[in-house]
């Protein structure tokens, strides 16, 4: 399945955990969570789909937010 999502080449991150989160891969699910928890009213019945470095979060089919876990970082559309 793909996913129009080019629009996170062009714009900001809605957040950036990056600095708080530093280069520790342990990490990843404590700032993923956090993502998903500091935006659960826009991804609430979201689909969401792991695409190896990203996960596109899914409203009806439509893309509605990306979470750049490698990056520490996400675009709420």
């Amino acid at each position: 399945m793909s996913y129009d999502i080019s629009i996170i080449n062009t714009m900001p991150k809605t957040v950036d955990y990056s600095a708080a989160a530093g280069d520790d891969d342990s990490s990843v699910v404590e700032y993923t969570d956090k993502f998903e928890k500091d935006h659960e009213q826009v991804l609430q019945a979201c689909i969401s789909h792991d695409l190896g470095g990203i996960i596109v979060y899914l409203k009806e089919g439509v893309p509605v937010a990306v979470y750049d876990y490698e990056n520490f970082g996400g675009w709420i559309f």
